[in-house]
Protein backbone atom coordinates (compact mmCIF):
# COMPACT_ATOMS: atom_id res chain seq x y z
CA UNK A 1 0.00 0.00 0.00
CA UNK A 2 2.12 2.53 -1.33
CA UNK A 3 2.24 6.20 0.38
CA UNK A 4 -0.60 4.70 2.84
CA UNK A 5 1.31 6.81 5.33
CA UNK A 6 3.76 9.55 4.87
CA UNK A 7 6.90 10.29 7.31
CA UNK A 8 6.70 13.49 9.50
CA UNK A 9 9.24 13.10 11.54
CA UNK A 10 8.55 15.88 14.49
CA UNK A 11 11.71 17.34 13.83
CA UNK A 12 10.62 18.43 10.24
CA UNK A 13 7.71 20.47 11.10
CA UNK A 14 7.52 20.65 14.66
CA UNK A 15 7.24 24.79 14.81
CA UNK A 16 4.37 24.36 12.44
CA UNK A 17 2.74 21.38 14.30
CA UNK A 18 3.23 23.59 17.87
CA UNK A 19 1.14 26.60 15.80
CA UNK A 20 -1.37 24.66 14.54
CA UNK A 21 -1.98 22.59 17.99
CA UNK A 22 -2.51 26.46 19.27
CA UNK A 23 -5.09 26.31 16.80
CA UNK A 24 -7.01 24.09 17.43
CA UNK A 25 -6.81 24.96 21.07
CA UNK A 26 -8.03 28.53 20.08
CA UNK A 27 -10.98 26.21 18.08
CA UNK A 28 -11.48 24.06 21.05
CA UNK A 29 -11.85 26.76 23.75
CA UNK A 30 -14.38 28.76 21.47
CA UNK A 31 -16.58 25.18 21.51
CA UNK A 32 -15.86 24.76 25.43
CA UNK A 33 -16.99 28.10 26.30
CA UNK A 34 -20.15 27.90 24.63
CA UNK A 35 -21.13 24.03 24.39
CA UNK A 36 -23.33 22.40 26.86
CA UNK A 37 -20.91 20.02 28.85
CA UNK A 38 -21.04 16.45 27.55
CA UNK A 39 -19.83 13.00 29.13
CA UNK A 40 -15.64 12.71 28.42
CA UNK A 41 -14.78 16.52 27.66
CA UNK A 42 -16.68 15.34 24.48
CA UNK A 43 -17.64 19.18 24.43
CA UNK A 44 -14.40 20.59 23.69
CA UNK A 45 -12.82 17.87 20.67
CA UNK A 46 -12.85 18.68 17.67
CA UNK A 47 -13.61 16.34 14.28
CA UNK A 48 -11.92 15.31 11.21
CA UNK A 49 -13.91 16.92 7.91
CA UNK A 50 -12.62 15.56 4.30
CA UNK A 51 -11.50 19.82 4.72
CA UNK A 52 -9.36 19.20 7.86
CA UNK A 53 -10.75 19.50 11.76
CA UNK A 54 -14.38 20.80 12.18
CA UNK A 55 -16.15 21.55 15.51
CA UNK A 56 -19.77 19.80 15.66
CA UNK A 57 -22.49 22.28 15.25
CA UNK A 58 -21.77 25.00 17.98
CA UNK A 59 -25.23 26.98 19.79
CA UNK A 60 -25.48 30.39 19.95
CA UNK A 61 -28.07 32.52 22.39
CA UNK A 62 -30.34 33.31 19.51
CA UNK A 63 -31.03 29.35 18.31
CA UNK A 64 -29.08 29.61 15.69
CA UNK A 65 -25.38 27.33 15.44
CA UNK A 66 -22.09 28.01 13.85
CA UNK A 67 -19.17 25.58 13.45
CA UNK A 68 -15.49 26.60 13.03
CA UNK A 69 -13.23 24.63 10.23
CA UNK A 70 -9.22 24.90 10.43
CA UNK A 71 -9.48 23.88 6.79
CA UNK A 72 -6.25 22.06 6.26
CA UNK A 73 -6.45 21.37 2.42
CA UNK A 74 -7.19 24.99 1.52
CA UNK A 75 -5.54 26.19 4.78
CA UNK A 76 -7.91 28.66 5.91
CA UNK A 77 -10.32 28.98 9.16
CA UNK A 78 -13.68 29.14 8.08
CA UNK A 79 -16.85 30.27 9.78
CA UNK A 80 -20.17 29.38 8.65
CA UNK A 81 -23.33 29.77 10.04
CA UNK A 82 -27.10 28.19 10.12
CA UNK A 83 -28.45 31.48 9.09
CA UNK A 84 -26.26 30.87 5.74
CA UNK A 85 -22.88 33.49 7.14
CA UNK A 86 -19.76 32.28 5.93
CA UNK A 87 -16.70 33.72 7.08
CA UNK A 88 -13.17 32.78 6.25
CA UNK A 89 -9.33 34.20 6.80
CA UNK A 90 -5.65 32.52 5.14
CA UNK A 91 -3.62 30.92 8.08
CA UNK A 92 -0.42 31.07 5.91
CA UNK A 93 2.42 32.81 8.11
CA UNK A 94 -0.20 33.75 10.87
CA UNK A 95 1.01 33.14 14.39
CA UNK A 96 -1.27 32.31 17.21
CA UNK A 97 -1.71 35.87 18.36
CA UNK A 98 -2.76 36.80 14.69
CA UNK A 99 -5.69 34.07 14.62
CA UNK A 100 -6.92 34.59 17.97
CA UNK A 101 -7.37 38.43 17.40
CA UNK A 102 -8.78 37.16 14.10
CA UNK A 103 -10.99 34.86 14.70
CA UNK A 104 -12.64 37.03 17.33
CA UNK A 105 -13.01 39.75 15.06
CA UNK A 106 -14.52 37.56 12.57
CA UNK A 107 -16.93 36.18 15.05
CA UNK A 108 -18.12 39.50 16.81
CA UNK A 109 -19.04 40.55 12.90
CA UNK A 110 -21.29 37.82 13.48
CA UNK A 111 -22.88 38.95 16.68
CA UNK A 112 -20.98 35.64 18.61
CA UNK A 113 -19.01 36.77 21.41
CA UNK A 114 -17.31 33.78 22.92
CA UNK A 115 -14.40 34.21 26.11
CA UNK A 116 -11.47 32.57 25.87
CA UNK A 117 -8.09 33.13 27.77
CA UNK A 118 -5.75 34.07 25.17
CA UNK A 119 -2.52 33.74 27.20
CA UNK A 120 -3.91 30.16 28.05
CA UNK A 121 -4.59 28.93 24.79
CA UNK A 122 -1.36 30.21 22.66
CA UNK A 123 1.44 31.23 25.20
CA UNK A 124 2.28 34.09 23.49
CA UNK A 125 4.49 32.56 20.68
CA UNK A 126 5.06 33.75 17.56
CA UNK A 127 5.79 30.99 15.29
CA UNK A 128 3.58 31.21 12.02
CA UNK A 129 1.63 28.27 10.07
CA UNK A 130 3.46 26.92 7.23
CA UNK A 131 1.21 24.90 4.60
CA UNK A 132 3.65 22.92 2.88
CA UNK A 133 4.22 21.31 6.54
CA UNK A 134 1.46 20.34 7.07
CA UNK A 135 0.32 18.21 3.62
CA UNK A 136 1.90 14.85 5.27
CA UNK A 137 0.43 15.09 8.79
CA UNK A 138 -2.90 15.58 7.30
CA UNK A 139 -2.13 12.83 4.55
CA UNK A 140 -2.00 10.53 7.52
CA UNK A 141 -4.70 12.09 9.87
CA UNK A 142 -7.08 11.36 7.07
CA UNK A 143 -5.67 7.30 6.50
CA UNK A 144 -5.79 6.82 10.40
CA UNK A 145 -9.12 8.58 10.67
CA UNK A 146 -10.22 6.37 8.61
CA UNK A 147 -9.05 3.11 9.94
CA UNK A 148 -10.44 4.37 13.45
CA UNK A 149 -13.41 4.98 11.62
CA UNK A 150 -13.78 1.05 10.77
CA UNK A 151 -12.27 -0.44 14.15
CA UNK A 152 -15.14 1.61 15.72
CA UNK A 153 -17.38 -0.17 13.78
CA UNK A 154 -16.19 -3.45 14.70
CA UNK A 155 -16.43 -2.92 18.08
CA UNK A 156 -19.19 -3.75 20.83
CA UNK A 157 -19.99 -2.12 23.28
CA UNK A 158 -20.41 2.02 24.10
CA UNK A 159 -17.42 3.91 22.16
CA UNK A 160 -16.46 7.90 21.90
CA UNK A 161 -16.50 9.53 18.53
CA UNK A 162 -13.38 9.90 16.19
CA UNK A 163 -11.99 12.67 17.77
CA UNK A 164 -8.95 14.70 18.21
CA UNK A 165 -7.45 16.50 21.34
CA UNK A 166 -6.42 19.95 21.36
CA UNK A 167 -4.38 19.87 24.52
CA UNK A 168 -1.96 16.74 23.31
CA UNK A 169 -2.78 17.13 19.35
CA UNK A 170 -3.40 13.23 19.73
CA UNK A 171 -6.83 11.57 17.34
CA UNK A 172 -8.15 9.23 19.43
CA UNK A 173 -10.90 7.01 19.87
CA UNK A 174 -12.44 5.42 23.78
CA UNK A 175 -14.08 2.40 24.27
CA UNK A 176 -16.07 1.64 27.33
CA UNK A 177 -16.08 -1.88 29.23
CA UNK A 178 -19.32 -1.10 30.39
CA UNK A 179 -18.15 -1.60 33.96
CA UNK A 180 -17.61 0.75 37.05
CA UNK A 181 -14.58 1.16 38.73
CA UNK A 182 -14.79 -0.12 42.12
CA UNK A 183 -14.95 2.52 44.78
CA UNK A 184 -15.11 5.58 42.41
CA UNK A 185 -18.01 8.34 42.08
CA UNK A 186 -20.34 7.02 39.71
CA UNK A 187 -21.12 10.69 38.80
CA UNK A 188 -17.12 11.58 37.84
CA UNK A 189 -17.09 9.44 34.27
CA UNK A 190 -13.56 10.02 34.08
CA UNK A 191 -12.78 7.95 37.41
CA UNK A 192 -15.37 5.54 37.50
CA UNK A 193 -15.78 4.51 33.52
CA UNK A 194 -13.33 1.71 32.98
CA UNK A 195 -12.07 2.02 29.17
CA UNK A 196 -9.07 1.24 26.54
CA UNK A 197 -8.41 4.61 24.56
CA UNK A 198 -6.88 3.93 20.99
CA UNK A 199 -5.12 7.08 19.25
CA UNK A 200 -2.20 8.48 17.32
CA UNK A 201 0.31 11.05 18.42
CA UNK A 202 2.59 13.53 16.54
CA UNK A 203 5.06 13.33 19.18
CA UNK A 204 5.52 15.09 22.74
CA UNK A 205 7.91 15.31 25.52
CA UNK A 206 8.06 11.37 26.68
CA UNK A 207 8.06 10.34 22.54
CA UNK A 208 9.93 12.81 20.18
CA UNK A 209 8.17 11.03 17.15
CA UNK A 210 4.54 10.25 15.71
CA UNK A 211 3.44 7.38 17.40
CA UNK A 212 0.26 5.03 17.89
CA UNK A 213 -0.94 4.33 21.44
CA UNK A 214 -3.22 2.19 23.18
CA UNK A 215 -4.18 2.78 26.78
CA UNK A 216 -6.05 1.67 29.52
CA UNK A 217 -8.09 2.62 32.50
CA UNK A 218 -7.42 0.82 35.06
CA UNK A 219 -4.77 -1.10 33.89
CA UNK A 220 -5.82 -4.48 34.02
CA UNK A 221 -3.24 -7.10 35.47
CA UNK A 222 -1.59 -8.90 32.79
CA UNK A 223 -2.07 -6.63 29.69
CA UNK A 224 1.50 -6.20 29.51
CA UNK A 225 2.53 -9.68 28.83
CA UNK A 226 0.32 -9.73 25.52
CA UNK A 227 2.54 -10.36 22.69
CA UNK A 228 2.97 -7.40 20.61
CA UNK A 229 3.25 -6.85 16.51
CA UNK A 230 5.75 -6.64 15.11
CA UNK A 231 7.81 -3.69 15.93
CA UNK A 232 4.85 -2.47 18.58
CA UNK A 233 6.25 -2.26 22.31
CA UNK A 234 5.12 -1.72 25.77
CA UNK A 235 5.72 2.12 27.42
CA UNK A 236 6.43 1.79 30.91
CA UNK A 237 6.53 5.28 31.91
CA UNK A 238 2.71 5.38 31.33
CA UNK A 239 1.76 1.94 31.17
CA UNK A 240 0.66 1.12 27.51
CA UNK A 241 1.74 -0.03 24.41
CA UNK A 242 2.93 2.15 21.16
CA UNK A 243 3.76 1.50 17.42
CA UNK A 244 5.86 4.19 15.67
CA UNK A 245 4.59 5.69 12.79
CA UNK A 246 7.96 4.73 10.91
CA UNK A 247 7.29 1.17 11.41
CA UNK A 248 3.85 1.29 9.78
CA UNK A 249 5.36 3.69 7.33
CA UNK A 250 7.95 0.86 5.88
CA UNK A 251 5.87 -2.12 6.44
CA UNK A 252 4.25 -4.13 3.91
CA UNK A 253 0.56 -3.46 4.66
CA UNK A 254 0.54 -0.57 7.16
CA UNK A 255 -3.20 -0.70 7.72
CA UNK A 256 -2.78 -4.09 8.33
CA UNK A 257 -0.34 -3.98 11.21
CA UNK A 258 -2.12 -1.08 12.66
CA UNK A 259 -5.15 -2.86 12.86
CA UNK A 260 -3.40 -5.72 14.30
CA UNK A 261 -2.13 -3.78 16.93
CA UNK A 262 -5.60 -2.10 18.07
CA UNK A 263 -7.14 -5.63 17.60
CA UNK A 264 -5.01 -7.15 19.32
CA UNK A 265 -4.86 -4.85 22.76
CA UNK A 266 -8.38 -4.21 22.65
CA UNK A 267 -9.39 -8.54 22.62
CA UNK A 268 -6.60 -8.82 25.80
CA UNK A 269 -7.73 -5.92 27.10
CA UNK A 270 -11.56 -6.87 27.00
CA UNK A 271 -11.08 -10.53 28.51
CA UNK A 272 -9.22 -9.13 31.03
CA UNK A 273 -11.91 -6.59 32.25
CA UNK A 274 -14.65 -8.72 32.53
Amino acid sequence: MENYFLPMPLSSWRSTRNVLQDFARVVGAVREFMTPRQRHWYHISLRVSSAGLVTPPIPCVDGSTFDLTLDLTAHTLAICTSKGARVNFDLQDVSADIFIKELLQQLAVLDIYPVIDSAAVSGGSQMKYHSESVRPFWNNLVQIHTALSEFKGQLHGATSPVQLWPHHFDLALLWFSGRQVSGADPSNEEAADEQMNFGFSTGDEGISDPYFYITAYPFPEGLDKTTLPRGAKWNPSWKGAVLMLDEAVSSKDPKALLMEFWRSLHHAGSLLMK
